[in-house]
């Protein structure tokens, strides 16, 4: 036989859980160094901006350093893509692995700060000037990554094969 129960039970006990949730924390996964990115990263190109239309880039490489990366390619930011006027090339890295499938159209500057793991899609990464040299915008990098030259881009890539389950 089934025991009822009575609302001021019932209170108590939805009051209690929302307690119990209150006090565990959930947090995104750590940001991964340039290197764990591109342990997911099957396709490594240095591309220009094309054409914008709001929220939908295209863009064309300029140097495909692992992997393919098709002329054309329309990539598909979350808002309005903002892109700094003095910026004329990016790093694209592709982020799938066959866990979670290959990367969409999706596109954003940098890592997000949710994580990494599950992200599929494309990361982009400014390349600017800086001390006479071409470089990955260094404030869209983990502290750990240094300073990384556009010149040195195929051989930091070679020490970072792909991986199909990521780093």
């Amino acid at each position: 036989m089934l025991a009822a129960v009575r609302p001021t039970e019932m209170r108590f006990g939805v009051a209690a859980m929302c307690v119990l949730a209150l006090g565990t924390t959930v947090s995104a996964s750590p940001a991964w160094d340039f290197a764990g990115l591109l342990a997911r990263a099957q396709s490594v190109a240095v591309v220009t901006v094309e054409a914008h239309d709001g929220a939908i880039v295209t863009f064309a490489p300029t140097t495909v350093v692992r992997g393919s990366f098709s002329p054309h390619k329309k990539l598909r930011f979350r808002t309005d893509a903002a892109f700094d006027a003095g910026v004329t090339h990016y790093v694209a890295i592709s982020q799938g692995d066959p866990a979670r499938g290959p990367p969409t159209s999706d596109a954003r500057i940098g890592q997000g700060i949710e994580g990494q793991a599950g992200f599929r899609g494309w990361l982009l990464y400014p390349v600017r000037t800086l001390h006479g040299r071409e470089q990955i915008d260094p404030t869209l990098l983990i502290g750990d990554d240094g300073a990384i030259a556009l010149d040195h881009l195929a051989a930091v890539v070679k020490k970072s094969p792909y991986r199909d389950h990521g780093p």
